[in-house]
């Protein structure tokens, strides 16, 4: 007891001289005494140093949710970027196969002008035989300046109207190829709007779609038959449009009566409207789109090599509303989010750069789709019965999900096609059996045993080569007519 009041009376000691104290003192001094006695004692400020505590952390929280927010923005807008890519790529696919659709259409209403001078002709032609024979010959020189004047009208409109669809042709043909291609540097275009600012880095948007690999290189690929140009489109001749003619006028009447959906190739109403169209349209293809070369009268330009020519462009048979053909894909490369951060506790871990930048995704995916604005089956006169889809400008873009299986299998069965063409293994099957030829003479059981042989090794190795790639192409048909994907409607 008297070692603790000996220590109090000590600690009290540091801070104020008791025993020196006067004991005349006011009551003012002794108050300021009291007070710095309380100061010593006093325990209400520990609570602001919990609060300085969690202001810091709450500041931190603070960057940390402004982080999240940049980070959900930026990632957003990247993504809008890539899709804005891929619908723009598929924009212009739809423009470019509504502007095919207008040269068909301009083409089919030069054809319906030719074969109307032809009929007015041909009455003409009848009409100076009847008269020549009715008369005894005394009225045929008027009737047949009749019918010669007519037969100009209609050869010379034929010369001005052949060199304009040739013309036309090659348009057509061009915007198969231009318009995906602008597709490419407008997706480009519209994608570097989204970067360049103090947050986003450059950003690249390339587009991909079918359309940008030509007829020729997907059949050096392995496709067969391929007829196709740039856009899924493929032409057909001349002739065609006298048959196309009789089937717009009915296809149209069958729209108007309302049965456009329950009519197509497969229906009873199909098959009687198309043996209906294949009759009249054959009639006039033989009289006014003949491609025996008889260019004179009376047969006339209805008979001229002219329509045997390649002609309108219509849709890529094996392609149809949602399949690979009709889709666009883009890909926003690597952009990167400009958030760079001063490091403070970099010294601890032995790293000494003063600032870290936060790095952005690999890539943003989208994919759309330009299709033919009809909702019925593909095959229905209502959508693209006899080819209608290119004689109406109704094709139109929108996004879709992305499938990238798909991708990866059209991707992978070009590489799986490239080998299974490759020209060495060619040269390999058939150079041995030459050697051994050389060697072994034309002696027929020998050779051909060792041929057998040398194709079944050959055939076993490309089958080792090409498994690996088929498993990850998802047995992909190298004829390119699906790509892994189906079509709806």
């Amino acid at each position: 007891m008297t070692a603790t009041m000996s220590m109090h009376t000590t600690l009290r000691g540091l801070f104020f001289d008791v025993s020196s104290r006067p004991s005349g003192l006011p009551r003012s001094s002794r108050s300021g005494v009291s007070e710095r006695v309380s100061l010593l004692e006093d325990q209400r400020g520990a609570v602001m140093l919990t609060g300085l505590f969690m202001a810091c952390f709450l500041i931190g929280a603070l960057w940390f949710v402004i982080g999240i927010g940049d980070a959900i923005v930026f990632r957003d807008k990247m993504q809008e970027a890539a899709d804005s890519g891929a619908f723009s790529s598929a924009a212009l696919h739809a423009k470019g196969m509504n502007f095919i659709s207008l040269c068909n259409l301009v083409m089919l209403v030069g054809t319906v002008i030719h074969i109307v001078l032809g009929i007015i002709s041909d009455v003409k032609f009848a009409r100076a035989i009847y008269i020549c024979i009715y008369t005894l010959g005394i009225g045929c020189i008027p009737a047949i300046a009749d019918f010669e004047s007519a037969y100009r009208r209609w050869d010379n409109y034929f010369s001005m109207m052949s060199k304009g669809f040739k013309a036309i042709h090659i348009a057509q043909k061009t915007a198969s190829y231009a318009y995906p291609a602008l597709g490419v540097v407008e997706s480009y275009k519209n994608g570097a709007k989204y970067g360049n600012d103090r947050r986003t880095s450059k950003v690249t948007v390339l587009a991909a779609s079918s359309s940008i690999l030509p007829g020729a290189a997907a059949r050096g690929l392995g496709a067969t038959k391929v007829t196709k140009e740039g856009l899924p489109v493929e032409a057909k001749k001349f002739s065609d449009l006298c048959k196309k003619v009789v089937s717009v006028a009915a296809n149209g009447v069958v729209n108007l009566l309302g049965l456009g959906k329950s009519v197509s190739g497969t229906s009873l109403g199909g098959k009687a409207l198309s043996i209906f169209n294949s009759i009249v349209g054959a009639v006039l293809e033989f009289r006014y789109c003949n491609k025996t070369n008889m260019h004179f009268e009376p047969f006339g330009p209805g008979f001229d090599s002219f329509w045997g020519e390649d002609g309108p462009y219509v849709v890529y048979s094996p392609a149809s509303n949602g399949n690979v053909w009709m889709q666009t894909w883009a890909i926003n490369i690597a952009p990167k989010l400009n958030d760079t951060s001063e490091s403070r506790v970099g010294l601890a871990a032995k790293r000494y750069s003063k600032y870290t930048t936060q790095e952005g995704s690999p890539a943003y995916f989208a994919q759309a789709e330009f299709y033919f604005d009809c909702d019925s089956k593909w095959s229905t006169a209502a959508c693209n019965f006899e080819d209608n889809a290119t004689y109406a400008i109704k094709w139109r873009a929108r996004m879709r999900r992305l499938e990238l299986p798909a991708l990866t299998s059209a991707l992978t069965g070009g590489a799986l096609a490239a080998i299974l063409k490759l020209d060495a293994i060619s040269d390999f099957k058939k150079a041995i059996p030459d050697a051994i030829n050389d060697m072994l003479g034309n002696s027929g059981a020998g050779r051909a045993a060792m041929k057998g042989l040398i194709d079944n090794l050959v055939g076993q190795l490309q089958g080792v080569l090409t498994k690996p790639i088929k498993d990850a192409a998802g047995n992909y048909d190298p004829t390119l007519s699906g790509f892994g994907m189906t079509s709806y409607h």
